[in-house]
């Protein structure tokens, strides 16, 4: 039980890092071609293996499930009115055949943007540090 609590402190912890410095890195001028602009994915709800770090496969495996959740008309596309955080250039980058709605494919191309923004040392995880630049 101890594990487990400890687990999840160890995820509320990062969590609420992320939210405590993700105005401040907004603030620093990161460059904003490289940004989504879309908020954090839930550490807790993506880390499936419970280790406190994302692999690119469990991050995949989240942007499959969120892309039904964003998709609130239930088109199978994303509009951009459905993201309003987006980066507006970042969605018209992901959006590959010009229709102005983000198929499943080009969604999970347009948050792998973060992702690969994230991981620093390229080797397809984000640890704790590389979650916190976000």
């Amino acid at each position: 039980m101890t594990n487990r609590v400890g687990a999840y402190g160890l995820k509320l912890a990062i969590a609420l890092s992320i939210a405590a410095a993700l105005p401040v890195y907004q603030a620093l001028g990161q460059d904003s071609a490289m940004q989504t602009g879309l908020p954090p994915l839930s550490v807790e709800k993506t880390d499936l293996n419970n280790d406190g770090n994302l692999s690119q496969s469990e991050y995949n495996q989240r942007l499959e499930s969120l892309f039904s959740e964003r998709d609130i008309n239930n088109d199978s596309f994303i509009a951009i009115d459905e993201l309003p955080s987006v980066n507006n250039s970042a969605y018209q980058k992901a959006d590959s055949d010009n229709d102005n709605r983000l198929n499943k494919q080009e969604y999970i191309m347009l948050r792998q943007q973060d992702f690969k923004r994230l991981d620093v040392n390229e080797d397809e995880v984000l640890y704790p540090n590389e979650i916190f630049r976000w």
